[in-house]
């Protein structure tokens, strides 16, 4: 077999590499440094006599080459353990590797504490969290390797084989800052619109807000001017800093605001199409005890959340109607 076909030859370059010299190696491999030596010569002459080791510096150091090599021979021995954790382990065991992809500001605003009871009740699974904030189809590859369960919005049409769970719906409040109220008035008809600036946000996890309910009724979205942010935090601090005109920021995100008077709610009896909540999670994950348990306990989690935003803004906007 060719070297650049072997696995153990890239995962000893790999220690090589990290160690910084074939004798820091040894112990890392288990090897002798000639073995390693031999191995990473036989290495280099099976890519064509491309050279991944600049031998005449000390520390050694990486050429061109050995730098993208290590790269991917990185993602590849992750690959290989995750594929062998994955094919180890027990089925209802709650212990080993769980990776969970949450929105940005649901995971730091909200999710962080039950992330540390999750952890404290189930102290054998390897809870490994990152921020989702890719759009539809859902995308299980996350920066250390694949993903089990991403919690986000949906339905995924694109993907039916995977598991896909809603479990709720988010409103969306049309909000404005007072001090922008104060200097441009309060608009209570979406047709005002056309007097006042708008803030758009257009992540990559919800879609640009376009048009507005009532019953029925239902009216497209005309600005005198649009400022557009890339990201739904960076929106919303705008509209607290009195830019323009939230078309609509999930109520999880600005019930606070909106109770400290720091946000005001804007188009009475209007409100965006609310977006739906979800939770995915690829197939082989869900034969896994470990990740239905999360999912659960997550979901529950969320629901108790949404519930208690809602009757906090009661008084202030009273009872949300679902708008599908």
């Amino acid at each position: 077999m060719l070297k650049h076909k072997d696995l153990e030859s890239w995962e000893i370059f790999c220690a090589v590499a990290e160690a910084g010299s074939i004798s820091g190696a040894c112990d890392l491999c288990d090897c002798d440094a000639a073995y390693i030596s031999r191995l990473i010569k036989n290495l280099e002459n099976s890519i064509g006599g491309v050279e991944l080791l600049d031998r005449t510096t000390r520390p050694l150091t990486l050429t061109e080459p050995g730098k993208i090599a290590l790269q991917y021979a990185r993602q590849l021995s992750a690959i290989h353990k995750n594929m062998l954790s994955e094919l180890r382990q027990d089925p209802d065991a709650l212990s080993g590797v769980l990776r969970v992809a949450i929105p940005p500001m649901v995971l730091d605003t909200f999710a962080l504490p039950f992330i540390l009871d999750f952890q404290k009740d189930f102290p054998d699974i390897d809870l490994q969290i990152s921020e989702s904030s890719s759009s539809l189809p859902i995308n299980f590859d996350g920066p250390h390797g694949k993903l089990d369960v991403v919690c986000g919005y949906g339905p995924d049409a694109v993907h039916p084989n995977i598991y896909q769970l809603h479990y709720g719906h988010a409103p969306m409040i049309p909000c404005a800052s007072p001090l922008y109220i104060k200097k441009y008035g309060f608009p209570n008809h979406p047709e005002e619109l056309k007097n006042h600036i708008g803030v758009v946000p257009r992540s990559n996890m919800r879609p640009v807000i376009r048009y507005v309910l009532k019953g029925d009724e239902k009216i497209f979205l005309q600005w005198k001017k649009s400022c557009f942010y890339d990201s739904a935090h960076s929106a919303m601090k705008a509209a607290l800093f009195g830019a323009g005109i939230h078309a609509g920021i999930p109520a999880l995100n600005c019930y606070q605001e909106l109770r400290q008077h720091q946000l005001v709610p804007v188009l009475p009896g209007w409100q965006p199409k609310q977006t739906e909540l979800y939770v995915y999670a690829r197939p082989e994950a869900m034969k896994l005890r470990k990740t239905k348990t999360f999912i659960r306990r997550y979901v529950e989690f969320m629901q108790a959340v949404h519930t208690e935003c809602e009757k906090s803004l009661e008084p202030i906007i009273g009872k949300i109607s679902i708008t599908l």
